[in-house]
């Protein structure tokens, strides 16, 4: 087997908050609109408390590294979308270097590009393993919402906020899930939704505005019509499935799961579902509407939780379906293997 086809989730480790806002209690309270609760079918949120995102990312690291020797890990990929609460310039990606005792000549990597950027960090270290330049790569993230001016019922459209981490270690070597098909597509033109119509003068706008994700996602609806956005969405999903089923008969043998991203059901989730619902037996949305959005961890963490509840035996298939603003978009096809299991601590 060829170095390009021996690709392998090593270890999964998770740091998901006990603590959870029932989302009725949300909005009886005022923190949520109530048509928008009623539009986008959560059920609850995870919320931290007394810790910050790169703690979370660190304790999810160390499950997923287990007791491979920390040297053989040649890149660290460190996701999130939200603050890491400390100096704008500090990249989080050396502190995961620093607090994991990495060595110096790992390559240590912040990414930031929305909540696809775990997948986007598996394009990468796969290049790195196909080059001969790793044997081992950790992707890595997290995000707290709460203590911030980013709202995680209000900020944005389509989604309620949750806090978590989550970490995978990739492998050419074994792991208990292969990688049977990883594959990425963008939608440029989908930028749009993410940013003002003009520079904004950082001094001169309320501190708040910054993170008033939803007004620019109105705008550009109002501007261009649901009917583009759905166009546009689409196509870039419809590429993935296209090649993803080139590659892989899934119409006549399905998965056993799928999991999306954890957003409403309003906006972008029956996009998710048009595209892939028929490629698997069981979609995971039970466990995600009770989490929340948790940024660039939804999959990891919806993966991790059937895992550990042994919903998983060898052979079974997963999909993994990754989006973010961007749009970049991303499949990834699963099998578990016969090799261990992940932790089972969390």
């Amino acid at each position: 087997m060829s170095r390009e086809d021996q690709l392998f989730i090593r270890g999964i480790g998770v740091e998901l908050p006990q603590k959870r806002i029932d989302i009725a209690s949300a909005v009886r309270s005022g923190l949520y609109d109530a048509e928008r609760a009623e539009r986008e079918g959560f059920s609850s949120v995870v919320v931290a408390e007394g810790t910050t995102p790169v703690e979370m990312t660190l304790a999810a690291a160390e499950r997923a590294i287990g007791d491979l020797p920390r040297q053989r890990i040649a890149a660290l990929f460190h996701t999130s979308i939200n603050r890491h609460g400390h100096k704008k310039l500090w990249p989080p990606a050396f502190g995961i270097q620093r607090g994991l005792n990495l060595d110096h000549t790992a390559l240590a990597v912040s990414l930031s590009s929305g909540c696809n950027s775990a997948f986007q960090a598996c394009i990468l270290a796969r290049a790195m393993f196909i080059s001969g330049m790793a044997d081992h790569a950790l992707v890595a993230g997290g995000d707290v919402f709460g203590g911030g001016r980013f709202d995680r019922f209000g900020s944005d459209l389509g989604a309620v906020y949750g806090d978590a981490a989550a970490a995978m270690l990739l492998s050419t070597e074994t792991g208990i899930f292969r990688i049977l098909h990883i594959d990425i597509d963008s939608e440029s033109r989908l930028e749009e939704m993410y940013r003002d119509t003009e520079v904004v003068d950082e001094m001169s706008a309320p501190p708040q505005e910054e993170y008033d994700v939803g007004s620019s996602k109105k705008r550009f609806l109002e501007r261009v019509g649901k009917d583009t956005f759905k166009d546009l969405f689409s196509g870039c999903l419809d590429r993935l499935r296209s090649r993803l089923l080139h590659a892989h008969p899934l119409l006549d043998q399905p998965v056993k799961f799928v999991i999306y991203p954890n957003v409403g059901l309003g906006i972008s989730a029956p996009l998710y579902a048009a595209a892939f619902s028929d490629l698997a037996h069981v979609d995971h949305w039970k466990f995600g509407r009770a989490i929340g959005h948790v940024g660039t961890c939804d999959q990891l963490i919806g993966l991790h939780d059937l895992e550990i509840n042994g919903h998983l035996k060898p052979d079974d298939r997963v999909l993994l379906i990754g989006a973010g603003n961007g749009l970049s978009a991303a499949t990834m096809l699963l099998e578990r293997t016969g090799i261990g299991h992940t932790d089972r601590s969390v």
